[in-house]
């Protein structure tokens, strides 16, 4: 990550308030489609033990976990 998240958290709390179970999505990491994307800036190398990253296509499903919250399906 690009800046830790207690700055993440610092920063967003000066634009806006915060709430008990916000969540804040941070980006992108390296192994996923944009992270390989050297037109895009990314690194054109896929990190150890991650599988080679390629961008979501029409019917993939996307699976979000929180723990003590839930799942969420997208698709």
């Amino acid at each position: 990550m690009i800046f830790p998240v207690a700055e993440l958290i610092a920063f967003l709390s000066r634009l806006l308030t915060l709430q008990p179970g916000a969540v804040i999505s941070t980006g992108t990491p390296g192994g996923t489609g944009w992270g390989t994307d050297t037109e895009l800036g990314g690194t054109g190398r896929t990190p150890p033990g991650c599988a080679p990253g390629r961008y979501l296509q029409p019917g993939d499903t996307v699976i979000g976990r929180i723990e003590k919250v839930g799942t969420a399906n997208f698709r």
